[in-house]
């Protein structure tokens, strides 16, 4: 499957849409409020595959996967 992003892709940072039930948008960024690392992954769905932001934590929490084409906001991390 092809995908605008490289699987494994290091992202800097993503951001919810506010779902209105909450209190706004939620954001993660990379290096920041416990968030270890954010990177590119793909999930089979019901119509082919999709890319996910693959949240890791820095405290053992478990890993949280949030379908990109849901996101308000996608930033990918800074090539050096």
């Amino acid at each position: 499957m092809t995908s605008e992003l490289p699987q494994g892709q290091a992202l800097q940072a993503i951001s919810t849409p506010n779902y209105g039930d909450m209190d706004g948008p939620i954001f993660f960024k990379a290096g920041e409020a416990g968030v270890k690392s954010i990177t590119v992954g793909q999930l089979a769905g019901p119509m082919g595959w999709y890319d996910v932001a693959i949240v890791r934590w820095d405290n053992g929490r478990p890993d949280q996967i949030h379908p990109l084409h849901m996101m308000d906001f996608i930033q990918c991390a800074e090539v050096t």
